[in-house]
């Protein structure tokens, strides 16, 4: 397997073991039970050009908790010394997300801890007790606050940008490479969480170093929004209610947005209300097809598409959606037996919702 599709499997498979709560840590990561199976990892934010450690290094990390069966997503700060303590599971990782402000990592966002050894493989688990040092570089800080429609602030939304770069060290032939449409791939890719007025801030690549920036929400994996499991597990979350945030920078537009002195203000955006997508899937002879997972795509590429799973009498709906083209499937490529489909090519217009979609099978 090549190297770059290796890390974006091994990528998945770590954000598949992470939970979606939010909890803000910091001194209270101090209490844990010495004798829990929890490790301690010690990792050293520097400067990339002279060494130095970097206080106050704001990083968010999925973290294994006092008396919690699975990880949650905490805020660490490194201390003086630039360090901080990641608690771990055995067996489990970790990615950092380097919030800054004003430093970034190479790569987006570096991993501490140990995959499960089937997908490490060969390779040795790493030691807990070494220190990790971690070289971050200068950058730009992304801030702004996000808002419901009404104004109120959208509190514990996960954010991702990612950045289309072609100088070191932000381009790496080990990072992933996500397709956001024909003309932009992202390079260097991070996050962060909003707080509770709805504020965020994140670091990323310096302004002479990006061709495109592109900020929106995320499901907390590296595939479309599963909008079923966030009804699941947080029916009061905005991207239940409202369509995905994709806010895109081309490197002449960031003028627009206030960027000075390493700082770009976006300030207050807004999620919208979308257009709700309802339609119908079917075998090839007419017949309804229960159970088959549909996803979208979306100009920016799959983070901002949307999957859902067809009813007993075919029926799908796709929550809130924003306007414009995007290409629509059911997912046909396992079982061997399953109907097969093309792509297909639907545009939503504000303020005219669209009939009902059929999408049905091709012909055996």
């Amino acid at each position: 397997m090549p190297a770059k599709n290796n890390t974006a499997y091994m990528v998945r498979v770590v954000v598949a073991l992470c939970c979606v709560s939010l909890v803000r840590a910091n001194e209270s990561l101090s209490t844990v039970d010495v004798d829990s199976p929890i490790q301690f990892w010690s990792v050293e934010f520097v400067d990339g050009e002279t060494a130095k450690p970097l206080p106050g290094i704001k990083v968010d990390a999925s973290v294994s908790m006092p008396h919690e069966a699975d990880q949650q997503l905490v805020v660490l700060v490194s201390d003086a010394s630039g360090r901080i303590k990641v608690p771990l599971r055995p067996e489990k990782a970790a990615f950092l997300h380097v919030r800054g402000p004003g430093w970034c990592h190479g790569s987006g966002f570096p991993v501490v801890g140990n995959l499960p050894k089937e997908f490490r493989g060969d390779a040795p688990p790493a030691d807990p007790k070494k220190l990790r040092t971690i070289k971050l570089h200068r950058g730009t800080e992304v801030r702004g606050r996000l808002l419901l429609p009404e104004g109120s602030p959208a509190s514990g939304v996960k954010l991702h940008a990612a950045v289309s770069s072609s100088r070191p060290p932000w381009v790496n032939e080990n990072m992933i490479n996500v397709g956001y449409s024909t003309e932009h791939h992202a390079d260097w890719n991070g996050g962060t969480t909003t707080e509770e007025d709805g504020s965020f801030s994140v670091t990323v690549p310096p302004k002479e170093a990006r061709n495109w920036l592109h900020l929106g929400t995320t499901g907390g994996d590296w595939q479309v929004i599963d909008t079923e499991f966030l009804e699941r597990t947080n029916p009061k979350h905005p991207l239940v209610r409202y369509a995905p945030l994709e806010i895109d920078i081309e490197y002449d537009d960031a003028n627009k947005f206030s960027e000075k002195d390493g700082v770009l203000n976006l300030g207050d955006v807004r999620f919208n209300k979308g257009i709700v997508l309802k339609g119908r899937v079917l075998d090839a002879h007419g017949e309804p097809l229960a159970g088959l997972k549909i996803f979208t795509s979306s100009s920016h590429g799959p983070l901002a598409g949307r999957c859902t799973t067809s009813r007993e009498d075919g029926s799908f709906e796709f929550l809130s959606m924003n306007a414009g083209t995007f290409k629509l499937k059911p997912k046909d490529d396992w079982p061997a037996d399953c109907p097969k489909f093309t792509w297909r090519e639907v545009t939503l217009v504000d303020g005219q919702p669209p009939k009902e979609l059929i999408v049905q099978a091709l012909s055996e």
